[in-house]
């Protein structure tokens, strides 16, 4: 059984058109909720699935009820799960699985494997072979003598030998332990800045990788220490080393920081975010500057999580590139 779209419009009062020029065979039509003004009925429901698509802005299109839901009623994320899984189909009871397992209440988890990191991935020091890691952080802004403390809470690795040479390791946790990684490569000569483990098993083999218990796309990060420690103001932003600036230095400010490990964002992660938002009482996206477009898109995505648009210091050219200052005067 397919979430049935009609059904819905009618119990919540949503108007909607059966015909028209918009209208789509086995379609449904209502005012685009995304859209600042939408001056007809461009927001398409289909009647044979769940998905849904404004024919002004392909931005405004999904999948999954959910996110629309929350946008149309102005409920969370967790209420509009529950009221699609009343009417719910095999692929909705598998996302809404891998909603619970990702936050680790599945009972699916007690037959999950583990995931360590290799042996070859060494805590950073300022000394030996691992102090030129410890002299990147500096140059990226770290304070020098603030570096142990950020290796030690962070659980920040680096690989000196094989495919991760070269690489600050920033692991990625979820409720039932280590999940995946992600790495930052400290050479000025590596075109390839971010280098993330795989979840698919051939590749992660031909690679000679363990592979990820979870798509890093199908995580944040901190989630778990955001969710327990909350503050006055949570910023989101696109990659984890601008994230591991603004939530180390604006911890002390009640400042915190996450990301998306890229400037899309999945259903999965919007749930997430879901449950940390509560946790905080402003809400800032922070892009890099150019990315306009994006942030208007994620925007729309995120403003029923009460998300507002950030901006940078004019010096800066990215959140990692602010000073300890700039984050606590931010």
């Amino acid at each position: 059984m397919t979430f049935n779209w009609k059904s819905f419009c009618n119990k919540y009062h949503v108007e909607y058109v059966e015909k028209g020029p918009n209208v789509g065979r086995g379609n449904i039509n209502i005012s685009c909720p995304f859209c600042s003004e939408d001056p007809s009925h461009h927001m398409g429901l289909n009647l044979k699935n769940q998905f849904w698509g404004c024919w002004r802005s392909r931005s405004h299109r999904g999948k999954r009820p959910q996110r629309l839901i929350v946008r149309l009623l102005g409920c969370t994320y967790s209420q509009a799960d529950e009221l699609v899984g009343s009417s719910v189909s095999r692929d909705l009871g598998e996302f809404r699985e891998s909603i619970e397992r990702l936050k680790g209440s599945s009972k699916k988890n007690k037959a999950d494997r583990h995931l360590q990191m290799p042996e070859e991935f060494v805590p950073i020091e300022n000394k030996g072979v691992t102090k030129k890691f410890f002299g990147y952080l500096v140059r990226r802004g770290f304070r020098k003598k603030d570096v142990p403390k950020l290796v030690k809470k962070y659980d920040l690795r680096c690989a000196t030998d094989g495919r991760w040479r070269n690489r600050i390791i920033i692991p990625v946790t979820m409720p039932q332990g280590l999940v995946t990684w992600t790495s930052r490569t400290i050479s000025k000569h590596d075109e390839l800045r971010y280098l993330s483990l795989t979840n698919n098993p051939e590749k992660a083999k031909k690679r000679g990788d363990p592979p990820a218990i979870l798509n890093i796309k199908d995580t944040i990060l901190w989630y778990q220490m955001l969710l327990n420690d909350g503050g006055e103001a949570l910023y989101l932003v696109e990659g984890p080393f601008d994230s591991l600036k603004l939530d180390f230095y604006g911890a002390s400010v009640g400042v915190r920081s996450t990301c998306l490990f890229s400037t899309d964002l999945r259903e999965t992660q919007l749930a997430l975010l879901s449950d940390i938002a509560t946790r905080f009482v402003d809400k800032i996206l922070l892009l890099d500057p150019g990315q306009h477009t994006h942030s208007m898109e994620l925007l729309n995505d995120l403003y029923h999580l009460g998300f507002e648009l950030g901006e940078l210091p004019n010096r800066a050219e990215d959140p990692g590139d602010m000073t300890q200052r700039e984050i606590e005067q931010l």
